[in-house]
């Protein structure tokens, strides 16, 4: 009885003391080894992959693959609305329903809202340099800026295939904008037929890049020329300068993405091959047990659970 008790108490500290000896070697001896391992299974993981390709800035097939994909996805989900619970339905075609001066009832094509585009900054960190999204052209500087004013453009198509570009301008005065007011007088003279030669009227094309807008998808460039003046109406506090038009230029900037292959397999819904190397983490494992059961430790320990449990029977 006595030789047992005793057993079972150097037992005790032996296991005790080999323990701590352990944790130390498992805590700062074995820890490098740990993390080097792990780290070389993700490097295994890591190799021959896209992410590794896009930091070196390397362009090869897998990232004209995710470059050509990425820019239909964000086109595609233009086309969707989310409901709820991870449920999304396409958008149906409707008719434009924002305000819009269509008294002839022809088709409204496409509209382009107007707003700033902030290009950097001047001298002063307060003076930025502004640009627009509609950028508005004629064969001489203008007197005004147009581009400035001008709120959206609509092209309208009547039945004949002939255009017609609608420039829309504000009433309104501008809060703090001094310089405004002048260019609203010339509108309203030329609303009124007391100035027809403004050079408002010689304005010859317009040019922009689809962002939200209605009847085309994004990131579309649009050069419209104006070939006539036809009227100037009053509607919904708003100045409606309507212009003969003619799409002189249409380009699709998703061409820059434009891969053939890349193509290819966007339209077959086929996965991109990473080529990843596989990692059988069941061998890892299967290494690490008999990594285990041949370390000595491991064997007197067991050794002594053996002898317990033979004195116990």
């Amino acid at each position: 009885m006595f030789s047992k008790i005793w057993f079972n108490i150097r037992t005790f500290f032996h296991l005790f003391f080999r323990g701590l000896n352990q944790a130390d070697k498992v805590a700062f001896g074995s820890k490098e080894e740990s993390l080097n391992k792990d780290l070389s299974i993700e490097q295994q993981q890591e190799v021959d992959c896209v992410w590794n390709d896009l930091i070196k800035g390397e362009v090869t097939q897998r990232v004209k693959d995710l470059r050509y994909e990425t820019a239909h996805a964000v086109r595609e989900s233009k086309h969707y609305e989310y409901i709820g619970n991870g449920i999304a339905k396409k958008r149906t075609m409707y008719e434009y329903k924002g305000i819009a001066e269509n008294s002839e009832g022809y088709d409204i094509i496409l509209v382009q809202d107007n707003s700033k585009i902030i290009k950097g900054v001047g001298d002063a960190f307060d003076n930025p340099i502004i640009e627009y999204e509609i950028k508005v052209n004629a064969p001489f500087k203008l007197k005004h800026r147009v581009d400035s004013y001008l709120k959206k453009v609509i092209l309208r198509k009547d039945n004949e295939e002939k255009y017609y570009l609608d420039l829309y301008f504000s009433k309104y005065l501008e809060k703090y904008n001094n310089v405004h007011k002048f260019f609203l007088s010339e509108l309203t003279r030329i609303y009124e037929g007391k100035d027809m030669r403004s050079d408002i009227l010689l304005i010859n094309s317009v040019e922009f890049i689809t962002k939200n807008a209605y009847g085309d998808n994004d990131d579309v460039i649009y050069k419209i020329g104006l070939t006539e003046f036809r009227c100037i109406k009053e509607f919904d506090g708003n100045y409606v300068l309507t212009f003969n038009a003619k799409i002189k230029d249409k380009d699709d900037l998703i061409r820059l993405v434009y891969d053939e292959k890349s193509a290819e397999k966007f339209n077959n819904k086929t996965a991109r091959d990473e080529k990843k190397l596989s990692v059988k983490y069941g061998d890892i494992q299967q290494e690490d047990e008999i990594k285990k059961k041949n370390d000595d430790f491991y064997k007197q320990y067991k050794s002594l659970l053996d002898e317990l449990e033979i004195d116990g029977e």
